[in-house]
């Protein structure tokens, strides 16, 4: 992840960090600058692309330095007023498995990063994935019980530190009108057709 160009000095900064549901091109990261842009005249300073986003969340505080352009500790003030931030699919993969103790800590000391250079943060939850749904012990894939565990910690590490909670994932099981323990249950992914909707949610929790 790279540090964003100039930022504005007329207008919100807004900073957006996560896997690849929160690119642009294959996430909302387009539809939330638009819609910023369009209602608030805020900017979407800078987000996760294909050569930069977060994967899981180890080393997150070196991850999130290198986000916001303080690598070497001197970023000076609060230079963006919103940076939302989600993790959890990849640390649940059994690829990349970051186990929830682990988990916990690193998304902890990544938030703490970030608050020191925002006005407010936030936490956008992970969601729901089908790989493997019904195979806890698969040897590659996301199992949902995980998906749902972290976002409990996700949650409880929000409020830990003074973070909100962008509930993509609530959002998103609504939407879809489907959700775990559900007869036939499928979550379909949320390309850039669906992102539109992902997008407008979190453009408007990141204006309130």
């Amino acid at each position: 992840c790279s540090a964003p160009g100039l930022l504005s000095t007329d207008a919100p900064n807004i900073l957006t960090i996560g896997d690849s549901i929160s690119m642009c091109g294959f996430g909302y990261g387009h539809f939330v600058n638009d819609m910023l842009v369009m209602q608030t005249r805020g900017r979407l300073a800078g987000y996760s692309s294909a050569g930069g986003q977060m994967a899981s969340t180890k080393d997150s505080a070196k991850k999130m330095a290198n986000c916001i352009g303080n690598s070497t500790g001197t970023l000076k003030g609060r230079p963006f007023s919103v940076i939302t931030y989600n993790a959890g699919l990849h640390d649940c993969d059994t690829a990349e498995r970051v186990h929830a103790d682990a988990y916990r800590l690193n998304l902890k000391a990544g938030l703490e990063v970030l608050k020191a250079a925002a006005h407010a943060v936030a936490v956008t939850t992970t969601t729901p994935f089908d790989i493997n749904v019904q195979k806890p012990d698969a040897d590659a894939g996301i199992n949902m019980s995980c998906v749902l565990e972290y976002n409990v910690i996700a949650k409880e590490v929000a409020a830990e530190v003074g973070a909100s909670v962008v509930d993509l994932y609530g959002y998103v099981e609504e939407f879809c009108q489907q959700g775990p323990g559900r007869p036939n249950a499928k979550w379909p992914p949320l390309l850039p057709s669906s992102s539109g909707f992902g997008g407008n949610y979190t453009a408007c929790a990141v204006q309130s």
